[in-house]
């Protein structure tokens, strides 16, 4: 019988990239980029695209284990 290898390091990958998902929901579709002018606006634009690249990451990985 073959035995799985547990592989930490893809599913630390995968929360992270769960809590990024959340947060990029919470930043799009909580309001936060309506009231914003400024730096704060320019901030939240940089981490909406940081964590838009971890919903891309999120998919390959659950494509790659299932």
């Amino acid at each position: 019988m073959k035995t799985k290898i547990r592989q930490s390091n893809f599913e630390l990958m995968r929360i992270v990239s769960m809590f990024f998902i959340v947060a990029w929901h919470f930043i799009c579709h909580g309001g936060l980029w309506y009231g914003t002018s400024g730096v704060t606006h320019y901030l939240l634009d940089f981490l909406a695209a940081l964590f838009m690249v971890h919903v891309n990451s999120f998919v390959l990985l659950t494509g790659y284990f299932n």
